[in-house]
């Protein structure tokens, strides 16, 4: 009788549940849809005055955003679809969800990404065609983009032993 009722709460769990599909982009497809593939550190963040919406497509949601500028110092360019060279430091143009004005809870809602200032991010880029020389991520037309920027974590610093304290037993 137990297991039968577990097994109705899972039944009623599962029909309740909602989900959406996501994309889900290979490396490849991201490099093919970049002009530049790179490793970048955020040296400076701002909030722009910039207003727009994010759709979700066939469900009707929209959900206003704010857009953000960043100045990125340029590591490493992993690969280029160019034969050019890109600045030690470059302008990159992001939106978010604008919860300022959007207060309601997010079940399913589009997928982004935030920078922090000083950790390292691989990054696909291509060209703002809106700002001359400013940079966009590769999937920014997407309602998920999550998958332009992924954050790099640090190395862990290796252990080492302490030498035990005089007059103590090694453990």
């Amino acid at each position: 009788m137990k297991s039968l009722f577990i097994m109705l709460v899972l039944l009623a769990a599962c029909l309740l549940a909602e989900a959406r599909l996501v994309r889900w982009w290979s490396p490849k497809e991201l490099c093919e849809k970049s002009d530049f593939v790179i490793i970048a550190t955020p040296v400076a963040i701002e909030q722009t005055t910039e207003h727009g919406v994010i759709r979700m497509d066939g469900l009707g949601t929209t959900y206003p955003s704010i857009g953000y500028v960043a100045k990125l110092k340029v590591n490493n360019v992993i690969c280029t679809a160019k034969e050019e060279q890109l600045p030690e430091d470059i302008i990159f143009r992001y939106s978010n969800i604008d919860f300022t004005r959007y207060t309601q809870g997010i079940v399913d809602g589009p997928l982004r990404f935030n920078l922090d200032p000083n950790v390292q991010y691989i990054v696909y880029l291509k060209k703002d065609p809106k700002h001359e020389g400013e940079y966009v991520g590769a999937l920014e037309d997407e309602i998920d983009d999550w998958q332009t920027v992924i954050r790099l974590m640090p190395p862990e610093k290796p252990k080492v032993a302490q030498p035990a304290a005089e007059g103590t037993k090694p453990r």
